[in-house]
């Protein structure tokens, strides 16, 4: 959470005069949403844009969302295999796998998600908000925030496989000191899986820009994109590097 001080100094709070939406498939940043509730028109729910999700332990348990998502996650769901309940845990996963078989054949590498079973595809994302853009009164401020290409590297089929067989070969170099202890192939794999994902989102994103454009909207209005980080994959690591801030940047030096 923000501080209190802090609370009415959002970018939201920056555009007083403009009609202002935001989403994010983050449950973190959704929590700073609804911080920000007086400063945003629209508050797009979190759970509207994806396939199946934790919205109902969320909403059932406001003043205790932390601890009841946990114990659900326990209870329910089997992320290493097993969970505190043998009867609900198989019986939640037929039902979540049933429910997800049709769109789950279009996903070769399993279906995007986060927390395990929060399952989405970002083309409905896409489709939803930007459709949703349209219809907005203008001046407009959109904050939207998806997940992809974030781990789990989860492409949609067009795109699984498209650097599989590359001739990309990154240099060997030595384990960092905090390293994971990932082995080449392993991070040769998965650096393969987020570069197709990363595809995939170029393409969603240019879906978005020329739905846009074809309906004069980005005549007055920026179009910003941005990220908060990348991925690693080498040096025995697999995301990003937990060191101290001035390792990092050391190492990036050693790097150039």
């Amino acid at each position: 959470m923000v501080k209190p001080e802090y609370a009415d100094k959002s970018i939201f709070h920056a555009f007083n005069d403009y009609y202002r939406i935001a989403y994010s498939h983050n449950s973190l940043v959704d929590t700073l949403f609804y911080q920000f509730t007086k400063a945003i028109n629209e508050r797009v729910p979190l759970e509207e844009l994806f396939l199946s999700n934790d919205g109902l332990i969320r909403e059932v348990f406001k003043n205790d969302e932390d601890i009841a998502t946990l114990g659900w996650g326990r209870a329910i769901k089997r992320p290493d295999g097993y969970s505190y309940s043998v009867f609900l845990s198989q019986l939640y996963e037929k039902y979540t796998t049933n429910r997800m078989k049709d769109i789950a054949k279009l996903y070769p590498y399993g279906l995007p998600h986060i927390n395990y079973d929060n399952y989405f595809v970002l083309d409905q994302g896409i489709d939803t908000l930007g459709d949703r853009v349209l219809e907005l009164p203008k001046p407009f401020l959109g904050y939207f925030h998806f997940l992809p290409p974030h781990s789990p590297y989860k492409p949609h089929k067009d795109f699984a496989g498209t650097f599989s067989t590359d001739s990309y070969k990154p240099l060997a170099k030595p384990e960092d000191p905090f390293t994971e202890e990932k082995d080449f192939e392993f991070l040769r794999k998965a650096r393969s899986q987020y570069d197709e994902f990363v595809l995939n989102v170029d393409h969603e994103f240019g879906r978005l820009f020329e739905k846009l454009e074809a309906a004069g909207i980005l005549e007055d209005t920026w179009l910003v994109f941005t990220s908060d980080h990348g991925e690693f994959f080498e040096r025995g690591i697999w995301g990003i590097p937990q060191a101290p801030l001035s390792t990092r940047c050391a190492r990036t030096a050693d790097d150039l």
